[in-house]
């Protein structure tokens, strides 16, 4: 689900968002509205953030430092793997229909793969392929009691000895 993470949550509310700051990928940086160049600082791989900063005697000799940040310096950061999510809510935003017919066709069953087969919704092996091939046979026990159910015990019998 697409989520506005351009929030500054500093301040009242007041000072300058991060969509505010413009971001050139070819240089990896940020320009602020006051024209000046935030460079990358740091990685956080625990957050998948980028983190940018623009020097802080930029900062201080700055006539919109007040309306920016009442930190020493201004900070804005970016996730990892932008593209993707902002393309991502691009399609949302497009065409909501489409979240709608997902929640229809593919909810049901993934609730009740997770509630009745999984039980705690847990996976129990470790690993892409464990869990693959777990929920491989859930999906497989899932369809075949559909089956069962639709179809009747008869069916099922007379096409498993076929």
């Amino acid at each position: 689900m697409a989520v506005n993470r351009s929030v500054n949550n500093l301040g009242d509310g007041t000072l300058y968002e991060s969509s505010a700051f413009v971001y050139d990928a070819i240089r990896d940086n940020f320009t602020c509205p006051a024209g000046q160049l935030l460079r990358r600082k740091q990685l956080s791989l625990k957050d998948s953030r980028v983190i940018y900063a623009v020097q802080p005697s930029d900062c201080a000799c700055c006539a919109r430092k007040p309306q920016c940040t009442t930190a020493r310096q201004r900070f804005v950061s970016r996730h990892l793997y932008e593209e993707p999510l902002q393309a991502n809510a691009s399609r949302l935003a497009a065409s909501p229909w489409m979240m709608a017919l997902r929640r229809q066709t593919v909810g049901h069953p993934f609730a009740s793969i997770k509630r009745l087969i999984f039980g705690n919704a847990r996976l129990l092996m470790r690993g892409t392929r464990g869990a693959r091939a777990e929920f491989s046979l859930a999906v497989m026990a899932y369809n075949l009691k559909r089956v069962f159910n639709i179809k009747g015990a008869a069916w099922m019998h007379q096409a498993l000895r076929g």
